[in-house]
């Protein structure tokens, strides 16, 4: 998948950058120890004032110049403890104070309360998810076909809950099919559920994942004895030259794993059954493409959710509301400090965007190179990998209150990279999946919430980013 980054091309892609802002605070000080002296000797001159010989005055009379003696022998004692012990209590309470206060003046310029959401992202997800992207540009030697490649793609060993997902643009001049077949290399029975297929051929990335995750193409189980197999997917002669295509497949393994083939092919009937792993290709195309920035492997992870709470009233401004946001510093290999921004930059690794939030990355394994992962060089140009995050469901769980007496509506936003646009499926709440094709530099609103007075609403809002697209993707809770 290609993308632009920082206007140089590297593929479909782009960056995308939030805007941080901040404010600031006030000192204080103050004449405490003067008016403490002030006071104290006006007191101990009333006092002297009435004094008398009385025996029944003698407490009174004892008291007057305990005072006036502890004032005259160690007033200047007392003046330089006092101001010690109050600028060492000032300095230690009101730093804390400062910086409090400070904190909450940069906050509630837009919002009250509470304070801007911290987001940052949690990885798991029950699927284990395989990318395929590389090759991207398939030629002839890149098929199944046993007279010209007798390759295939990708080839893992999978168990459990499922899902396969790629994309390519054909190259080969021929018309093309592409399919997947799952084998059993033991000498156990396994079984092979498929629960959702999605396909296409173009540019319109979200329609597979939509017709995946709505179950589309579910079948009963296949049995798969000992050295079997079969096909889950298969599409012959549609891939037209020069046309992109991409697919999905999610599909549960039962009793034993299974080995997992994914294959291109000019005709079916020419594939023989032994063809070998195609590797990772590092060849530069006739475009110029470096297909070592393309890549393909088992995800650490499927999925990628946050959770933001987000509370407005009369005073809260129309537009983005405010949020917080760290960066991942490279050099440091670590996580900065919170800042306030208005939105926050997912699917783009911190090498290619500084405004990256950064935690909804995920790496990708191929046992024959090793790991690409976005916090470090690791792909075959010697690069951080220009990964974006296709083919994982990111889910933003989203916390509204509105305390004022006029309703306000809330909408999520998102916005593409200006490289390059977008193909997704979305979900909100637990709607259908939809599909959306969407321009570079272009914003739409995923969501929307009317929050009536003294109401709250949560939205759930999930989308996963098929191919051909750009990442860098840029959200915003917005209000009116």
């Amino acid at each position: 998948m290609r993308w632009w980054v920082l206007g140089v091309v590297i593929g479909i892609g782009g960056n995308g950058a939030c805007a941080a802002d901040g404010g600031g605070g006030a000192d204080a000080g103050g004449d405490a120890a003067a008016e403490f002296e002030t006071e104290t000797e006006t007191e101990t001159e009333s006092e002297s004032e009435t004094e008398s010989e009385s025996e029944t005055e003698f407490e009174t009379e004892f008291e007057t110049e305990f005072e006036f003696e502890f004032e005259t022998e160690s007033e200047t004692e007392f003046e330089t403890e006092s101001e010690t012990e109050f600028e060492t209590e000032f300095e230690t309470e009101s730093e804390t104070e400062f910086e409090t206060e400070f904190e909450t003046e940069v906050e509630s310029e837009t919002v009250s309360e509470p304070t801007a959401p911290l987001v940052t992202y949690t990885l798991g997800g029950p699927r284990r998810l395989y990318f395929l992207n590389n090759p991207e540009q398939l030629v002839l030697t890149d098929l199944g076909d046993a007279a010209l490649g007798d390759h295939t793609l990708l080839r893992v060993t999978a168990g459990g809950a499922c899902r396969s997902f790629f994309e390519h643009v054909n190259k080969t001049g021929r018309i093309l099919g592409f399919g997947i077949q799952v084998y059993n290399p033991g000498p156990s029975a396994a079984s092979v559920t498929v629960v959702g297929v999605g396909w296409t051929v173009g540019i319109a990335g979200g329609v597979p994942f939509a017709d995946a995750l709505a179950g589309t193409g579910a079948a009963a189980p296949i049995a798969l004895g000992p050295g079997k197999s079969a096909w889950i997917l298969r599409r012959d002669e549609v891939i037209p030259p020069g046309s992109f295509f991409s697919g999905v497949v999610d599909f549960d393994v039962a009793g034993a794993d299974v080995i997992v083939n994914h294959t291109a092919y000019d005709a079916f009937a020419n594939l023989d059954g032994s063809t070998s792993e195609l590797g990772y290709v590092q060849r530069f195309e006739s475009d110029g493409t470096h297909e070592a920035r393309m890549y393909k492997g088992t995800a650490s992870a499927s999925e990628a959710d946050t959770a933001l709470r987000f509370v407005v009233d009369d005073a809260t401004a129309a537009g983005a509301l405010p949020v917080a946001v760290r960066a991942f510093d490279l050099a440091a290999a670590a996580y900065g400090d919170p800042h306030p921004a208005t939105a926050w930059v997912t699917h783009i690794g911190p090498a290619q965007n500084a405004a990256a939030v950064a935690s909804d990355m995920v790496a990708f394994t191929l046992p024959a190179w090793g790991v690409f992962d976005p916090f470090a060089i690791s792909d075959g140009d010697g690069k951080y990998p220009n990964l974006g995050n296709w083919g994982v469901v990111t889910t933003a769980t989203i916390d509204l209150a509105n305390h004022g007496t006029r309703a306000r509506t809330a909408v999520m936003r998102l916005t593409t990279s200006p490289g390059a646009g977008a193909g997704f499926a979305v979900r909100v709440d637990d709607g259908a999946w939809t599909a959306m094709r969407v321009d570079k530099n272009t914003s739409v609103d995923l969501a929307t919430a009317v929050l009536t007075p003294g109401g709250a609403r949560t939205l759930r809002v999930a989308f996963v980013l098929g191919g051909p697209s750009g990442g860098a993707l840029r959200q915003a809770v917005v209000v009116d």
